[in-house]
Parts: structure tokens; C-alpha cells; sequence
């Protein structure tokens, strides 16, 4: 076995879950190795973007995937793209002359140096797609599989269905995983497990069956590593959650409030699309039409716009900028509010809860990483982020790292890496005002990397 990086997303764990008793073996697994207790995901914190931002090491105004939705009219001018969907994918990917991302991927970069990837998910097909995008490995996902033809033991043939909490699913990612790395000894493995996310989904965190989720992934991340070890070598093993997670106390209706508003209602049809949490305005109507409906919904947290439109935060604050981009992006405000299993986090949103705001809740992700490069028993309070997989995994590999992303190499964690004390470490706040409400952003800064914090709203 020839496999140096095994890279495992559980998605939406919160750090906050991960323990002991409740995740031994993520709890042993940084015993043994580097925790990273101030991990950051991207904004907006969301699935897709935060899995391109891992893939590519880039900010969304560099990768191009800008939320779980997004509304491009020169391809479907009535309807959004759903970015969980492979094929919805490839048709942006071909009419972008092949560039679903719009910046070089893990996979491309160590295929392009002549070594090799597989990636198995159980999460969307969407989401296992911007993972694999050299197309040189075997990618296996419920929705599609690439080869299409891929000769497996006959106890993996057959594909569970996915259930809340999804064990069967997510333990045959695991011996799928396990079976390629015996026989295509990859050096990458990626695998995406679909809960605990899934799960709390349904019924929110901290729920009695979000906890079992949560320990059926720890379980499997136990499995993983056995395996792994027992192969022989010495692998280097990142374990990693994608986002965290908030419960909603009520919806945020934001399309009803805007459509009913002189301004949308006087403007021609189809000048705003809401798509997820952008707002993509036609020429007909400018952001400063809009905004000041949007601040008085109610529930409604920070807004980002392009140029930092007054009682805004600018896309350049948190690397937003890109064509694909909507006009305006928002949040819902958050509180400390524990929920009904004593689950600090409340906002605003459909179902028992979710994730994509600028809550600490939901920006904070978690990761361990162990094996022959990492140190051994570091808590490191250095802060870290998506952005900074795609240069340390390609530095573990032995490729070298090119500035191409926005991240940087944790060298702070790995064995004959830089002293934590040569990194500059800094942080940052910005205060912005409308005429009823002050919103506050929070940032920190490993040298010249950013790395967004959280943001809400301050005064109502």
C-alpha cells in the first residue's frame, strides 16, 4: 500500500460534540495526533461551497461555487442550479468551457503530477463531484460511479439506501474505501460521509438520533483507521467536518417580505431572484432598492454586498467577489439560546435547524490529523481553515504547493515544521451602520491568510 493521505468529512459535526465518550476514536485519533480547535469553515456556510473551498483551497470569489443554489440565466433563465446534483454540474461545467471551479482542484494537482485519487462519498453527488474532478481515479457516490464499470466484491454491489441516522450507507463507504486502498492503493483517499448532517436534518442537533449518527461516524472513522493501519503502512489520516450546525427557532422568510415590497412589486417581473442566500438583481433594480426591506425582515442578520453598499459588508471582506456571484448575500442573526436538548446555537431557518450563516455555530468545523507527519498530542489554538487542506495535503504528498490559494501550510502542526511562534497571528473587527442597525464582522489572520470569524447583528 502506497496511500499517504486519507482525508475524511463528517459532515456537519460540530466540535463542540466531539469528545470522549461521544467520539472516542476522533478523540483518540487527535490524542495521537494535532487537533485543530480553531478550524474554520467558509462563508457562506453551506455544503457545496465549503466542499469546492476544501477541493481547491479558495474562497468562493476564486473557486466560483457560490452557494447550494445558484441562479445562472444563461443556462436555466426560469430555474436555479442545485449544486448537490452532479449533472446539473457538468452542465454548468460545459457551458464555463469545462470549469465547473474556477481553480485547480486537489485531485487535478496530484494528477498532474503522476500519482493518484479515489473519493467515496455517501453525501450529495454534487458535493463527491467537486471532489474528484481530474477524472483519473475512481470516484463512488450512490448517484453515479466513475468508471462506470468497477468490479467490486458482491458484498458491495449493492448500494443501502440512506436512512436517518444512515449506518448501512455510510459502513459501505467505509469498505469501499478499505477495498480500493488494497487494490488501487491511491495516494489520496476522500471519503464523505453524509451524517451526522443528514440526521439533523430531520431532527436537529443534539436530538437522540443526531447523537446516534453521530457515534455510527465515529464508528466508522474507527473502522477506517483500523484498516488503514493494518495494511501496513503508516498513513497520514485528517479527520474533518465541513460546517457546524445551529438549531432554528422560525423560518426567515425572505422571498415573501421582498416580493411584496413596493420597490420588487413596481420594478419588471423577474428583476430579483433569491437563491439560497443571494440576491441576483437585474439592471431593473440596484441593491439599494432592495435593502432596506431585506434588513427589516425579520430574523435578518448580516448582509454582504459587492461594493459594500451602506449598512453592508463588502464581498472583499470575506472573498466573495466573482462572477457568479449574486448582488447581495445575507444571514439570518443568531443568539447563544440553548435548544430543546441543550444545544447552545439558535437562528432562523426551515426545519429543526441547518447550517450557511455567519454564526460561530455553524463557521466552526472540526479537525484532527495524525500519522507519521503530524505531531503528536498538539492542541493547537492557531486558527486554520478549508482554505489550507488542498497546500498541506499537496505538501504531505511531496508535491509542491504553488500560490494558487488562499490557504497556507499548516506547518505549525507537522513534524520539522516552523515554530507556532514564528506565525503572526491577528484578528479583527468592522463595525458597519444603517440607519436602524450596526452589524459587526469578525476575522482572524495567520500571516497574510484571512479567515472569517462570524458575523451578526450587533444593534436592532
Amino acid at each position: 500500500m502506497s496511500t499517504q493521505v486519507i482525508l475524511v468529512v463528517l459532515d456537519g459535526l460540530r466540535p463542540d460534540l466531539v469528545n470522549e465518550k461521544l467520539t472516542p476514536h476522533i478523540h483518540e485519533l487527535g490524542q495521537c495526533g494535532v487537533t485543530f480547535s480553531k478550524h474554520h469553515a467558509v462563508f457562506p456556510s453551506v455544503t457545496r461551497v465549503n466542499s469546492a473551498s476544501i477541493a481547491t483551497g479558495c474562497l468562493p470569489g476564486r473557486h466560483g461555487l457560490v452557494d447550494n443554489v445558484m441562479y445562472v440565466p444563461s443556462l436555466f433563465p426560469d430555474e436555479l442550479i442545485d449544486t448537490g446534483d452532479h449533472e446539473q454540474l457538468r452542465m454548468l461545467g460545459a457551458l464555463s468551457g469545462g470549469k465547473v471551479l474556477t481553480a485547480p482542484t486537489l485531485t487535478e494537482k496530484i494528477s498532474e503530477a503522476g500519482l493518484t485519487s479515489d473519493v467515496v462519498t455517501s453525501s450529495s453527488s454534487g458535493a463527491c463531484f467537486l471532489q474528484d474532478r481530474a477524472g483519473t481515479g475512481t470516484t463512488l457516490n450512490p448517484a453515479y460511479c466513475e468508471p462506470a464499470q468497477i468490479h467490486f466484491p458482491d458484498s458491495l454491489n449493492s448500494i443501502p439506501a440512506k436512512a436517518r441516522p444512515s449506518e448501512a450507507l455510510n459502513l459501505w463507504v467505509i469498505d469501499a474505501m478499505l477495498t480500493l486502498l488494497r487494490d488501487d492503493a491511491p495516494d489520496l483517499g476522500i471519503v464523505w460521509l453524509c451524517d451526522p448532517d443528514h440526521t439533523q436534518h430531520g431532527f436537529g442537533p443534539g436530538a437522540p438520533e443526531s447523537l446516534e449518527a453521530i457515534r455510527i461516524a465515529d464508528n466508522c472513522v474507527g473502522a477506517l483507521v483500523e484498516g488503514v493501519r493494518a495494511l501496513g503502512d503508516e498513513t497520514n489520516v485528517i479527520v474533518m467536518s465541513d460546517h457546524g450546525w445551529i438549531s432554528y427557532e422560525a423560518p426567515l422568510n425572505v422571498a415573501a417580505s421582498l416580493f411584496d415590497s413596493e420597490p420588487v412589486r413596481q420594478a419588471p417581473k423577474n428583476s430579483l431572484t433569491v437563491a439560497g442566500q443571494g440576491l441576483y438583481l437585474t439592471d431593473d433594480i440596484a441593491p439599494e432598492d432592495v435593502l432596506p426591506c431585506l434588513m427589516a425582515v425579520d430574523g435578518m442578520g448580516p448582509v454582504f454586498t459587492r461594493q459594500g453598499t451602506a449598512g453592508t459588508f463588502p464581498f472583499e471582506a470575506i472573498g466573495y467577489e466573482h462572477s457568479r456571484s449574486p448582488d447581495v448575500l445575507f444571514a439570518p442573526a443568531w443568539n447563544t439560546a440553548p435548544n430543546g436538548f441543550g444545544i447552545e446555537g439558535m437562528s432562523r431557518g426551515s426545519g429543526p435547524g441547518g447550517h450557511g450563516g455567519s454564526s460561530p455555530y455553524e463557521m466552526n468545523a472540526m479537525m484532527v490529523g495524525s500519522g507519521p507527519d503530524f505531531l503528536s498530542g498538539l492542541m493547537s489554538d492557531i486558527p486554520t481553515g478549508h482554505v489550507d487542506l488542498h497546500p498541506t495535503i499537496l505538501h504531505l504528498l511531496g508535491i509542491r504547493a504553488e500560490s494558487q490559494t488562499d490557504g497556507r501550510i499548516l506547518f505549525e502542526a507537522l513534524r520539522g515544521g516552523d515554530a507556532c511562534s514564528d506565525l503572526e497571528v491577528m484578528s479583527d473587527s468592522t463595525l458597519v451602520t444603517s440607519e436602524t442597525r450596526e452589524y459587526r464582522l469578525y476575522r482572524s489572520f495567520v500571516d497574510d491568510v484571512c479567515y472569517t470569524d462570524q458575523a451578526n447583528l450587533q444593534r436592532d
